[in-house]
């Protein structure tokens, strides 16, 4: 049984009201699970309602009998376990003088389930380069024949005879409002979906080249982008800044970038691994911890560890700056590890380009391939869908969603 308890200012909301002549208890008026049934590892919101007639601050105490808790406040993340069966959430709401009321919700969590989109559904092309989710949960799919949109339940395609420069899509990135950033060879595109606005960016504007590898947003939602000719950072002010190996990065191929708690910039390149504080560049490469400087991806988790993969092998830099490695020895597939993401528990998965998917969990090797579900081995890109908590793989026969 896991336990989390939240202390928060009473305040005036739609969720929590108050009623100062009143000495009676509080109510919870209702406590809903959203969706009430989920698949291994997938998300359930889970949501209380009540009515605090007195007392200076609520306390909200969560236990569920499985699962993982994320969150405060009245609404809460619930995690299904990977175990089938029926979970029940409870909330006891405290109004800050010992008075409290009780509910609870049960969760149905059945067995994971494989779903694979192709052509035939709807893509552009059943190559899959790059994957991302909006936080409304729709899926986009980043292929050779451009950019497959599922909204509203269905496929959108864009290409360039529509709206890209390019119909290669080698890297996507969507931010915290929703605005999906494309990376194609000719460029990069802002799709403002609200506005349904496009808006390529080239070395016209200041790109250090056109060909878009890898794209992130950093803490202060400044833009940062690899190339093949540099790193290029775009400022509040939408001017651009361009690092090469003249400022201190291994190599000007930058392959992956993501961005640390403490915001940091972390670029990965087939030379290597560079961590920019803002001032200057550390190296990581052979000569101090690597075991492979051909970096195809890196990721960085929520406890600022940094997940990098080369050849049939991930390496795992510590927050204290040590080293770990995993390879063929540890059950990493014997193929190179081109893609990887976090989870919501912060759990590492890699996508690789022959060997099909995996993930690290407690320092062991999972994977997942085509013996499993997974429509082919030969998978280019994997994103965690913070929505659902499914898994997204994009690979050279098509979606495989899981």
């Amino acid at each position: 049984m896991m336990k989390i308890k939240i202390l928060i200012p009473l305040i005036f909301s739609l969720i929590v009201l108050f009623f100062a002549c009143s000495n009676s208890p509080p109510v919870i008026r209702s406590l809903t699970a959203d969706p009430s049934t989920v698949e291994l590892g997938e998300i359930s919101k889970i949501s209380v309602s009540a009515i605090i007639y007195r007392g200076d601050h609520v306390t909200f105490t969560w236990s569920a009998t499985g699962g993982t808790i994320i969150g405060d406040s009245y609404e809460i993340t619930w995690v299904a376990p990977e175990k089938e069966g029926t979970y029940t959430i409870t909330c006891i709401v405290d109004d800050g003088t010992g008075a409290q009321d009780i509910s609870s919700v049960d969760v149905d969590v059945i067995a994971k389930t494989w779903q694979t989109v192709t052509t035939l559904d709807g893509i552009a092309s059943n190559k899959i380069l790059s994957v991302e989710s909006t936080s409304k949960g729709e899926y986009i799919a980043g292929t050779d024949f451009g950019v497959s949109l599922y909204i509203d339940e269905t496929w959108r395609n864009e290409n360039k005879d529509t709206t890209l420069p390019d119909n290669n899509v080698i890297a996507l990135f969507v931010d915290e409002d929703d605005v999906i950033w494309i990376g194609t060879q000719e460029g990069l595109v802002e799709y403002n979906k609200g506005e349904e606005k496009w808006t390529t960016i080239t070395t016209n504007d200041g790109m250090p080249s056109n060909r878009v590898q890898a794209i992130v947003l950093d803490n202060d939602k400044n833009l940062w982008v690899g190339t093949d000719q540099g790193l290029g950072y775009r400022d509040s002010s939408k001017d651009w800044h361009i690092y090469t190996v003249d400022d201190g990065l291994p190599s000007n191929n930058i392959t992956s970038v993501d961005v640390d708690s403490d915001n940091n910039i972390w670029v990965g390149t087939d030379k290597g691994i560079a961590k920019y504080d803002r001032e200057v560049f550390t190296i990581y490469d052979e000569s101090n911890g690597l075991f492979d400087d051909n970096i195809y991806t890196l990721s960085v988790d929520s406890s600022n560890n940094v997940w990098a993969g080369s050849d049939a092998l991930v390496t795992m830099i510590g927050s204290n700056e040590e080293f770990s490695y995993y390879t063929p020895d540890e059950g990493v597939p014997d193929f190179p590890v081109v893609a990887s993401d976090i989870d919501i528990l912060g759990r590492p998965w890699f996508a690789t380009y022959g060997g099909g998917a995996f993930r690290i969990k407690d320092e062991v090797v999972e994977v997942k391939n085509s013996t499993d579900g997974l429509v082919s081995d030969f998978v280019n890109d994997v994103k965690f869908d913070k929505k659902s908590g499914n898994l997204l793989f994009g690979t050279d026969e098509g979606l495989s969603i899981y």
